[in-house]
């Protein structure tokens, strides 16, 4: 322990720690020797202890078996390198017998326990800040502190960060919002950036909070600064329906500002730290399977709840900054999460925001994509997975969302091409296709990822060098034409030709004058089913994964004019891919 600590920054004992976490942590040897163990801080337990610096130190071990054979060979090794103390979950069956030097630095965490609210909690003890910790809010909890000062102002409030990102709001039923209110809420951000915002500005050269008064159906807000060593950190936004109780939430927001600023500071110094570790851990619960317990168990995950995966992606990346965007997707995803769902985690890998939700239900899951994609910024889409009945099904889940939401990306990016043939490009625009969906679950998807697996197969296969598909493809790319595209509608479309040309918006004996032409020009037998399966398969599977994209077709006469590259009429009979 180190001997130079001053009085009024002591490290703190074990007894603390039991107190503070009363009901929630227990020694395993009561005596008075025990409970004076002092510790500096707390760390968890991840890799082998000659890899981690533990000196002094309570190690959190989520991974460790309280009731396993070798827990005193374990805990010894923490020790001896170090560790004032461990932390194991209180098992089920009875602990083995420890030797009194081992029993005296064990403590009992019950099972119900959540292990970061417990490194929270312990090393609020050991900071200089802990009294500014009020009791049901812990540091840094930006929500609970929105609720508490909702409770004492008397009015919903929100606080916002100074990007203009709401941070953590208030969530107390029946107290009178307005229309402002729900929509920034809804999409977790100010309707204007603060720089081009007037009273953010006037706000931002004001040393105490503010008043501004309500307009017409908007109700009036008391603002305050709050600021640490002169730093603007944020805003707290409370709404004042009484114009005649003004003054005093503003003596109120005056008097709380250094504990709001205290747990901002908190807020921001923890949040790339936990970011970091919890995109960690659910690198390590999804896609490695030797560090997935020890993963499940630091994230509190409840091996014998159900859980649901889903993937959020940006449905468009051309912009300036898709990282920014892709941080503002994630803020949106994990804070909504937190505030609709009892037990959540969410982090951004490799572009993609995935949400791991302990849920079950279906409609409740859907609800929630479905707000995402609506609030955020320059659209998202989201891939729901197959519900995890157990822990050993979540990578499942996971791999399901992550294909929905690519194929998605993937579908609605061809459905906006073939948009810009419609009537709406004739006049110079392009909408977004009405049809295109931007939440799929498993069950609306289930042949699609069939598919996609497929094409996965077949681009490892050396059948394709040379193929039908491949002469169809060579044909297009050197004469300028649309033979895969043409053939792809026809098949599609179970070989009705007309229907074809109005998927295409050409004349109907275009797309037979195309057909005749991978007849008689590429030798290719329409009439053999084996052959029309195949290139269903390949052109599909290749739309599907993104590596055949087709540009709009030039704007032709509608269906039934005169067809304007060719005259000669041909019989092809209607084909499907089954024949």
């Amino acid at each position: 322990m180190n001997a130079n600590a001053t009085p009024d920054r002591e490290a703190p004992r074990f007894r603390a720690a039991l107190d503070a976490l009363d009901g929630m942590l227990a020694g395993l040897d009561p005596s008075a020797e025990a409970g004076d163990r002092r510790f500096l801080g707390c760390v968890f337990f991840e890799n082998e202890p000659h890899e981690r610096r533990y000196a002094d130190h309570l190690v959190l071990a989520p991974g460790l078996d309280a009731a396993g054979p070798d827990l005193d060979v374990r805990v010894r090794a923490l020790l001896d390198h170090g560790a004032a103390g461990v932390i194991v979950k209180r098992p089920e069956s009875g602990l083995p017998r420890l030797p009194s030097d081992l029993a005296s630095a064990l403590l009992l965490l019950e099972r119900e326990a959540d292990w970061a609210d417990v490194a929270q909690s312990l090393r609020a003890l050991g900071s200089a800040d802990a009294r500014l910790v009020t009791g049901g809010i812990r540091q840094g909890d930006l929500f609970a502190l929105a609720n508490t000062l909702a409770s004492l102002s008397n009015g919903a409030v929100s606080l916002v960060d100074i990007a203009g990102r709401i941070i953590g709001y208030s969530t107390h039923v029946g107290q009178p919002i307005d229309a402002l209110r729900r929509s920034t809420t809804l999409a977790l951000h100010e309707g204007h950036h603060p720089r081009v915002d007037a009273q953010f500005q006037q706000l931002a050269a004001s040393a105490a909070a503010l008043h501004f008064p309500g307009k017409q159906s908007r109700y009036g807000r008391v603002a305050l600064p709050v600021r640490a060593a002169g730093e603007l950190l944020g805003t707290v936004w409370a709404i004042q329906v009484d114009p005649s109780g003004a003054d005093e939430t503003r003596q109120f927001l005056d008097s709380v500002e250094p504990l709001v600023a205290h747990h901002m500071l908190r807020a921001r110094e923890t949040a790339q730290a936990d970011e970091r570790r919890s995109t960690d851990l659910i690198r390590a619960l999804l896609e490695d399977a030797t560090n997935r317990r020890a993963a499940a168990a630091q994230l509190d995950l409840d091996p014998g709840s159900a859980h649901t995966v889903i993937c959020f992606r940006l449905r468009e990346l051309g912009d300036a900054n898709p990282v920014l965007r892709a941080q503002q997707l994630l803020h949106q995803v994990s804070t909504t999460a937190k505030g609709q769902f009892a037990w959540a985690h969410c982090a951004l890998l490799d572009g993609v925001a995935v949400a791991l939700l302990r849920s079950s239900d279906t409609a409740h899951t859907r609800l929630f994509a479905d707000r995402i994609t609506r609030i955020a910024e320059g659209g998202a889409v989201a891939g729901i997975g197959r519900i995890a009945q157990n822990q050993s099904l979540i990578p499942r889940s996971y791999r399901d969302a992550a294909s929905i939401s690519r194929i998605i990306v993937t579908r609605n990016a061809t459905a906006r091409g073939t948009q810009a043939t419609r009537s709406t490009a004739a006049a110079g625009q392009v909408t977004r296709d009405d049809d295109a969906s931007d939440v799929a679950e498993f069950s609306e998807m289930h042949s699609d990822l069939g598919l996609a697996h497929v094409g996965e197969i077949l681009h490892d296969s050396e059948l394709l060098e040379g193929d039908l598909v491949e002469r169809i493809l060579a044909h297009d790319r050197e004469h300028e034409t649309r033979l895969a595209e043409t053939l792809l509608s026809v098949l599609d479309h179970q070989g009705s030709v007309r229907r074809a040309a109005l998927d295409l918006h050409v004349h109907q004996n275009t797309v037979r004058y195309r057909l005749n032409s991978i007849r008689a020009e590429l030798g290719i037998d329409m009439d053999r089913p084996s052959a029309r399966l195949w290139i269903w398969l390949r052109l599909t599977t290749e739309v599907a994964s993104g590596g055949l994209m087709f540009a709009p077709e030039p704007r032709s006469p509608a269906s039934g004019a005169a067809p304007s590259n060719d005259s000669r009429r041909t019989n092809i009979r209607a084909i499907s891919p089954m024949g």
